[in-house]
Formats: C-alpha cells, sequence, structure tokens
C-alpha cells in the first residue's frame, strides 16, 4: 500500500494514519475475545463427550445384580439394556444428522431390533406434543421393579443402584438434548468474526513498512 497506492506528497499523512492505527489496534481485545470464545467452544465439546452415554455401566450392573439363568431372565436382563440404548437411539436421531440418515423413522428402529413391533404400537398409542425420548426408561424401570418382585434383584438397595444408574444415563442424555436446543447465541460468533476481521484490516495498515526519514515510526528494516 505505501508503495504502490501512495503519490510522494500523500507519504506524509499516510505515515501519520499508520502511526495512529498502530497506536490504537491494541484496543481491540482480540486476544481475550478468541480465549472467551475458544474456551466456551472447547468446554461444550468436552462436555459433550462426557455425556454422549456408555451403556457399559448399566450393563454389568444389570447383569450383576439380576440374578438367574433362565431364559426369561436373560430376555429380562437384555430388553433392560435394550430399552435404554433404544432411548439413546432416539435422542440421537434428534441431534446427529449421521445417525438421522441412519435411523430416519421408527421403522427403522424396529428393522434394526432397537424395538419390537408391539412396542412401536405402545410407543404411538402415546400423544403427547413433545418428544418420547424417555418411555423406553420408564418401560427399563418396569422390567427392575418387576425382577426385585420376582426376587431375581435380591434387595431394594441394589435396585435402588440399578434405578439411579439408570437415570445417570438419561441425565447425561438430557444434557445432550440441552446443548442442541440452546446452541452458543448467535451474537457472540458474529461479534467475534466482525472483531477479526476489523483487527487484520487495521492491522493491515498499522504494519506498512515506513521508510521516510522524519517519520516517528519508521521501519528499521525496508523490505522491498
Amino acid at each position: 500500500l505505501y508503495y504502490l497506492l501512495m503519490l510522494t506528497y500523500h507519504f506524509s499523512t499516510f505515515e501519520q494514519f499508520v502511526h495512529y492505527c498502530d497506536e490504537k489496534l491494541d484496543y481491540i481485545p482480540l486476544n481475550f475475545m478468541l480465549g472467551f470464545f475458544v474456551t466456551i467452544v472447547v468446554s461444550r465439546w468436552v462436555n459433550f463427550f462426557v455425556n454422549i452415554g456408555y451403556i457399559d455401566n448399566i450393563a454389568l450392573m444389570v447383569a450383576a445384580y439380576i440374578k438367574g439363568s433362565d431364559d426369561g431372565t436373560r430376555m429380562l436382563r437384555r430388553n433392560i439394556i435394550r430399552y435404554c440404548v433404544l432411548s439413546q437411539a432416539l435422542v440421537f436421531r434428534d441431534i446427529s444428522m449421521r445417525v438421522r440418515k441412519r435411523f430416519p423413522t421408527i421403522e427403522a428402529l424396529v428393522a434394526a431390533g432397537f424395538m419390537m413391533k408391539h412396542e412401536k404400537e405402545k410407543y404411538d398409542a402415546i400423544q403427547y406434543r413433545y418428544a418420547k425420548y424417555w418411555m423406553p426408561f420408564q418401560w427399563a424401570l418396569s422390567l427392575c421393579q418387576e425382577a426385585r418382585n420376582q426376587q431375581k434383584i435380591s434387595s431394594d438397595v441394589l435396585l435402588e443402584k440399578v434405578g439411579e444408574e439408570i437415570k445417570r444415563f438419561r441425565t447425561n442424555l438430557a444434557i445432550l438434548c440441552n446443548f442442541d436446543w440452546v446452541p452458543l447465541p448467535i451474537m457472540y460468533p458474529q461479534l467475534i468474526v466482525l472483531a477479526v476481521h476489523t483487527y487484520f484490516l487495521v492491522g493491515a495498515i498499522a504494519r506498512q513498512f515506513i521508510t521516510s526519514e522524519n517519520a516517528k515510526n519508521k521501519s528499521t528494516v525496508n523490505i522491498f
């Protein structure tokens, strides 16, 4: 800019403008704004990953606390896990495009084995204006209570532990829903974009090489 756009009699005015921009460049708190923005984004990503939900803990507790080796007990344990995974799949369908493409409809979940046909009929029979993510959790807890009534879970303490683990799994999925429902305020990314563009626009002027002997901000090295 200094060499290509300015005529000789404009050098002095341009040098003063460069000096002014250089002094005022630090008025844009870019480090603070970018640091705060990156912290928010990384924090959301970490919380998203931490709360993504792993079925392993529930599976281990169900396998350890629900006693029995007959077919009915094995199916009961499997159904408890399946219901929890079904709720997870229902949540992921609404927050992940890849999962939505894999399971575009409830029928796709039935075809994949997450839900039985008679369970889909019960699911569809309940008319509710909001998402029905948590219905399979209710089914899972009902099976846990049934196992307790049949003495397959030996005590109320163990029943409560299994219920608390299922509750924790549901809470993690609810947190994921909250992140999806409440994104970052649109104003803040726009403010960051404006601040970055403004900073580099002013910086492009403030970092010009000045070669005039009388300039206060004369550059020590002339790259041209």
